[in-house]
Formats: structure tokens, C-alpha cells, sequence
């Protein structure tokens, strides 16, 4: 489905207050069943203890927000494998405090990635984990680069490709809105 918003704060601003991640789409999505949904991210080793403690204060959070429970899906993402998660899911659940409540894990992460393969590639170059003859666009271009002395940099490169440049960004601009350009050549 589309999305409306996305709101994960990153970096200093990730421990300000409120939810982890906040999402609105036009339609149900892959991660929540209704449109708005509320998101607190893990990657505590005590996964139990932190789901619960983040989800006790959702409904907090939910009312200084102006989140409304009854219309937004409930989100625990932890890093970690969840052994216990389809148990605690099925309590929350029970509860009736938000419209649904989901959790996923690092099994679920991994399935994602799989689905995805050049954010796995980008993932793994972030968390350090290289993988064998594949290479991120950015790591190629460094490598590839750095072969001259002094150091090549995009502005040699795209000098005099004026009209492949805007090819590249018509195609770029189209594959975000939703189409699905198999060449840009």
C-alpha cells in the first residue's frame, strides 16, 4: 500500500520521547492491518521485559500523541529471536487495547531481507558483514575511484552525460512512483 507517513526518528533523535516508529498508509499494509500503526523497536537480549514495559506505556504515549488505539495496529520489533512471541502476541491480543497487535523478530527481519536482496546487500555493508562478490554501488564506485591518482569523483564521471544523467532520474523518479522500468538505456 502507499504510504502517507513515515516517522523513525534515527540517530540522536531516536531517543526522544514517544513511539520508536510511527507509519500511516492509504490501505492495510504488509506490517499492520489498518492504516495507522505505532511502532517500538528492540534489540534488548531481555525481550520479554522490554515488550512488556513498551507496551504498558503505549497507551500513554498513544493519548499525549493523539493516537487512537482502537484504529492503529500495536507494533513490537526486537532484533533478537522471540521464542515466546506468538504467546505474547495471542495475551496482548486478548486485551483489546489497540485494533491489532504484531510482533516481529529477527526471523521475521531475515525474511524481509531475503525478499528484498539490494537491501540486504546495503544492510550487510552496514552492520559490517560483507558478502562475497557483491558489492553496494557506493563500495564499487569507491573502489573503482580510487584506482587513479589523484581519486576520481562523480564530477568527472557524469561530466558531458548531461542527457544520461536526466534518464537516470526520470527512471529513478518512475520506479518510486510505483512503476516498474526495466531499462533506462
Amino acid at each position: 500500500s502507499e504510504l502517507a507517513r513515515v516517522h523513525f526518528p534515527a540517530y540522536k533523535a531516536a531517543n526522544q520521547s514517544g513511539f520508536d516508529g510511527e507509519l500511516i498508509t492509504r490501505g492495510p499494509s504488509l506490517f499492520a492491518s489498518t492504516e495507522a500503526s505505532v511502532w517500538e523497536l528492540s534489540t534488548s537480549g531481555n525481550i520479554l521485559p522490554k515488550a512488556n514495559e513498551d507496551y504498558a506505556d503505549a497507551d500513554r504515549k498513544a493519548e499525549i500523541l493523539g493516537w487512537k488505539n482502537k484504529v492503529t495496529t500495536y507494533i513490537a520489533l526486537t532484533s533478537q529471536v522471540w521464542r515466546k512471541k506468538q504467546q505474547w502476541l495471542k495475551q496482548k491480543r486478548a486485551e483489546r487495547k489497540w485494533a491489532d497487535v504484531q510482533a516481529y523478530d529477527a526471523t521475521d527481519i531475515a525474511q524481509w531481507l531475503s525478499q528484498a536482496p539490494s537491501v540486504f546487500v546495503w544492510f550487510s555493508s552496514q552492520i559490517g558483514k560483507f558478502i562475497e562478490d557483491i558489492d553496494t554501488l557506493e563500495e564499487y564506485f569507491k573502489r573503482w575511484s580510487q584506482r587513479t591518482t589523484p581519486a576520481l569523483n562523480e564530477h568527472v564521471v557524469l561530466s558531458g552525460r548531461t542527457k544520461e544523467l536526466e534518464k537516470v532520474r526520470a527512471w529513478l523518479r518512475t520506479d518510486q512512483q510505483g512503476g516498474s522500468p526495466s531499462t533506462f538505456a
